[in-house]
């Protein structure tokens, strides 16, 4: 059964309504294997939870997918050894929101074929108050035909570019990009509205535009 997320102990299941939620019990665990989440679920990662992706591991989750963390007390998702990849929302129907999540040391895994750390294909996603740094990706955070909202986010030491949107349709705003290796914010074939966007230390472009992208924005530094 390639849905393997009833194999790990600190993963269960709860009727909520209608919906069967698939949640994370709080602690730090590690992740040493792929997770593949199924369809028609709702899966929930709440504050006080730690996950350490090591051993080329990485999530899939083809349902909506809520990580809600608290202002003082963050999800964490890294790689202690940097040998751990991140989290795939794939072709989801209905939207997914991570809130208060920080992810740290995660490093690109070939065996999955994508770019981002954290990637939303074909779906729709809601991110604030949320960190990646250090991160060992083509894209720290790739956005692929999506619809989303990005807000008060921070890119810090990412090692090619933070933010890669391609074909996609949303806002970002209140965000801070430092000593991306590469672009901090890349643009393909996008329709995106830019505020109070600071950007220090690109490698290359701080902001590039491209493939008919239709960028609208304000207060960029």
């Amino acid at each position: 059964n390639l849905y393997n997320y009833k194999n790990f102990p600190f993963i269960y299941e709860v009727k909520n309504n209608d919906v069967t939620e698939i949640r994370f019990r709080e602690g730090i665990h590690i992740i040493d294997k792929p997770i593949f989440f199924p369809t028609n679920k709702r899966i929930v990662i709440s504050s006080g939870t730690s996950l350490n992706m090591i051993s080329d591991s990485f999530i899939r989750s083809q349902s909506p997918l809520f990580m809600q963390g608290l202002p003082e007390d963050p999800i964490k998702i890294f790689s202690n050894d940097n040998t751990g990849g991140g989290i795939i929302i794939d072709r989801v129907k209905g939207l997914s929101k991570i809130e208060h999540v920080n992810f740290h040391g995660l490093k690109n895994n070939a065996k999955t074929g994508i770019t981002g750390s954290v990637t939303f294909y074909e779906t729709t996603g809601e991110i604030k108050n949320f960190t990646f740094k250090n991160i060992n990706y083509e894209d720290a955070l790739n956005i692929v035909r999506s619809t989303f909202k990005i807000e008060k986010c921070q890119f810090i030491d990412n090692q090619s570019d933070a933010l890669d949107i391609d074909f996609s349709k949303g806002k970002i705003k209140n965000c801070y990009f430092l000593n991306s290796r590469n672009d901090a914010l890349d643009f393909s074939g996008s329709s995106v509205q830019l505020k109070n966007i600071n950007v220090v230390h690109a490698g290359d472009k701080g902001i590039s535009i491209g493939e008919k992208t239709s960028l609208q924005g304000s207060n960029i530094t």
